[in-house]
């Protein structure tokens, strides 16, 4: 009974916070920007997302919660998959019929990343829809636990602590990307030993990026899945562990 009463305390609170944070960005693009009214909800959407996922990375106030009310660490890690659970599930409900009324009205055009990619590689459009769905919201799981995890592993450190071990994540994170951008630009993924295993992780091939085949939504849906049951046995391994707030 405590866990479900901290859920909905966390829900109320977090769907509170996105309501207020959403009136306020789209109220302000309308009257300065005057965004047209597809282009509006595609942002409000975008930063939606960023503002969860900060959001989700702030752990220690989930954990004080939990301490309070008495709920073991189990159940603390229970609560966070609810919670996250649910919260995707209302993110990707709001990003989907977005991008499917895009892309009824405006003639089959959206910016939308699955339908650039993904859509089109089943023959029914229905099924296309609903593989868009599912990869959207296994895609923005997969998110939330990775950003919940790294808030959970910061949540062990002290100030100084986290400040050293967020910068050394973001210094890794982004000379992995530079390396794999290089390689990218030199090499164009002709190795053939690391283009099979791109293509097989991804779904995607050297001519998908060139209006080619459709890419295999399939794969990446692999792909995420796996590393999302890797993070969440990371992730409970760290709610075991005590958070400190200093």
């Amino acid at each position: 009974m405590k866990e479900l009463d901290l859920y909905k305390n966390l829900i109320k609170r977090y769907l509170f916070y996105l309501l207020i944070f959403s009136c306020i960005f789209g109220l302000m693009n309308l009257i300065f920007n005057h965004s047209p009214l597809f282009s509006l909800l595609h942002s409000i959407s975008y930063y939606l997302y960023g503002y969860t996922v900060a959001l989700v990375t702030l752990n220690y106030y989930l954990f004080n919660l939990s301490i309070s009310s008495g709920i073991s660490r189990n159940g603390l890690y229970r609560v966070k998959l609810y919670s996250l659970s649910t919260i995707t599930f209302f993110i990707n409900i709001f990003i989907f019929s977005i991008n499917l009324f895009s892309y009824i009205l405006n003639n089959k055009q959206t910016d939308s990343i699955y339908m650039n990619l993904y859509f089109g590689f089943f023959n029914n459009n229905i099924i296309n829809f609903i593989s868009m769905f599912i990869i959207g919201f296994i895609t923005i799981f997969f998110i939330m636990i990775l950003f919940n995890t790294l808030g959970t592993f910061l949540s062990l450190f002290n100030v100084l602590g986290k400040i050293i071990t967020f910068f050394v994540i973001y210094a890794m994170t982004h000379i992995g990307l530079i390396s794999f951008s290089i390689y990218y630009f030199v090499f164009g993924f002709k190795n053939i030993n690391l283009q099979p295993t791109f293509d097989l992780i991804t779904g995607l091939n050297t001519s998908t990026a060139g209006g080619g085949n459709t890419g295999n939504p399939i794969s990446i849906a692999i792909t995420l899945i796996l590393f999302t049951c890797l993070l969440l046995f990371i992730n409970y391994k760290l709610t075991k562990k005590f958070q400190i707030r200093k």
